[in-house]
């Protein structure tokens, strides 16, 4: 599979770089792409002010959204409470990585012409805007 980045993707990883310092994209060898967004603004809610988050940029992108996310396994809701929908799955890939947390957490709408990497960055961010 090929591990060169589209295009589009270079183009739009370029915006995501333009809003946020360390963002690293990673061929996994399958076609896919692990997007790694190093400190993410976490609000009121949670037990880290910033956090590293990781995606999967799947193979058919942008026709086939990104799915779920993961973060470092150190942040949990305020009251050391694990987050709800989370879990275990192991990142794509063998990217060295601190022990993360798996976010079972889905776009509900997706357009393949208008969202981009940094319009599913606003989908997780959704989520930590709602601590649970």
């Amino acid at each position: 599979m090929s591990t060169v980045l589209s295009p589009l993707l270079e183009a739009q990883l370029s915006e995501l770089r333009a809003d946020h310092e360390g963002v690293v994209c990673t061929a996994v060898g399958d076609g896919s792409f692990v997007v790694k967004v190093a400190k993410v603004d976490v609000p009121v809610g949670w037990t880290a002010n910033q956090i590293d988050v990781w995606f999967v940029v799947p193979v058919q992108y942008p026709s086939a959204r990104p799915d779920c996310f993961w973060t470092e396994a150190s942040l949990l809701l305020t009251g050391e409470l694990i987050p709800q929908n989370t879990g275990g799955n192991v990142l794509p890939g063998s990217l060295s990585t601190p022990p993360l947390r798996w976010y079972s957490w889905h776009v509900t709408q997706w357009s393949a012409l208008g969202d981009t990497l940094t319009t599913y960055l606003q989908v997780i961010r959704r989520r930590f805007a709602d601590p649970k």
